[in-house]
């Protein structure tokens, strides 16, 4: 094996990536999230299991999970001295693993350069953490739409206090990252959970950047990570100015109950309203605030048409949480904002839905007010 700054003249791949860059590795510490209550909550509990990153891989599970890459010296007793380099998710921890040792030699799909070049120039001192996780629990680590969810999370006034990251169950359960699409009573300060947020930020996703932020696995570049975050974060601050309980839940002494109440209340504090409205204006991000806000004013009503048998229930006073419920109202929210919509065939599905049997009066959809620009 080559010494450590040799160039390694039986793997080109690894050679021209050194070639280029030698020893740099850059960290970026958060303190603030070491101390994130919900970080320590999700992290409580979970066994780490650790082994040495060798080849041929020792016995791993099958199993889902999340796994760290160590870097250490390990000299003497100096145990704590080390840096995690890597952290990621699997569906296969053992699949993964093997992966790896394919990329360290320039093997597989799309060797990555930062990953050929810790597996090499760490080689013998690098340790993998793993812990297993269930499928369901599980965010991708690496897809760009969720590493710019968690950071909106971390850094936007709204979404910093108002989305639901972890789920508590019963005494003694391990917490679970929150993916529900209903709020309880005691959900009364957030808008939605972490899943819900991430659907809605694939929603406004800048369609320039679709095919590099579709790899579960691979890392967007971080120029495009950044033109992702500054555009969402500007399509989100449109409408959040146009939506009137989003704006005002900026004030961290509001709760999101006092629109989400007993007989409806203002459909875009109920999740699948908000999904259904966001991909709406993601369709045609070019929408200005007044339009959207001027909409938003006039249907907010849920137990008013056209929510009333869509999206809420007025017999039993119940959300109707459903996929063709979320799929009618996407539509449902594009013709209000005066976007290319079939009217026809949009008014005969809403029909057949609120009116299956045909027997109450014929109904029609209310007219949206003549789109502005601005």
């Amino acid at each position: 094996m080559a010494r450590y700054g040799e160039v390694p003249t039986d793997n080109p791949i690894l050679a021209d990536i050194k070639a280029k860059r030698e020893g740099l590795y850059e960290f970026r510490l958060y303190p603030q999230l070491w101390s994130s209550p919900e970080l320590a909550t999700y992290y409580r509990g979970r066994k780490w299991q650790v082994v040495p990153f060798t080849s041929p891989p020792p016995a791993l599970p099958a199993s889902s999970g999340i796994y760290m890459f160590v870097v250490g010296p390990y000299c003497g007793d100096l145990k704590d001295h080390s840096y995690i380099f890597y952290v990621g998710k699997a569906t296969n921890i053992r699949k993964r693993y093997s992966e790896y040792l394919q990329e360290k030699v320039g093997k597989g799909a799309n060797p990555r350069e930062q990953i050929v070049l810790f597996l090499n120039d760490f080689d013998g001192y690098l340790q993998f953490h793993y812990t297993p996780v269930p499928k369901e629990d599980l965010m991708s680590e690496d897809n760009g739409v969720a590493i710019v969810t968690r950071r909106l999370i971390r850094e936007h006034p709204l979404f910093n206090k108002r989305i639901k990251v972890m789920t508590i169950g019963k005494k003694n359960s391990k917490p679970k990252l929150a993916i529900s699409n209903v709020m309880s009573a005691a959900d009364r300060p957030y808008l939605m959970a972490i899943e819900t947020f991430r659907k809605c930020n694939q929603h406004i996703l800048p369609k320039y950047l679709a095919s590099e932020f579709s790899l579960d696995q691979q890392k967007p570049s971080f120029d495009s990570l950044e033109s992702a975050f500054s555009k969402m974060s500007g399509l989100w601050n449109t409408m959040i100015e146009a939506v009137e309980p989003w704006k005002a839940l900026l004030d961290p002494e509001v709760y999101a109950d006092k629109w989400r109440t007993a007989a409806g209340g203002h459909t875009l504090v109920r999740p699948i309203g908000i999904t259904a409205f966001v991909a709406a204006f993601g369709s045609a991000p070019e929408i200005g605030v007044k339009h959207l806000r001027t909409v938003v004013s006039q249907f907010h009503d849920l137990a008013s048409p056209p929510w009333r048998g869509v999206l809420w229930n007025s017999a039993t006073n119940r959300m109707a949480n459903t996929v063709e419920a979320e799929k009618l109202a996407r539509r449902l929210w594009r013709y209000l904002l005066g976007l290319d919509e079939d009217k026809g065939a949009l008014e005969t599905d809403w029909r057949a839905h609120i009116d299956p049997g045909g027997e109450g009066p014929r109904l029609r959809l209310p007219t949206p007010p003549a789109r502005s620009s601005k």
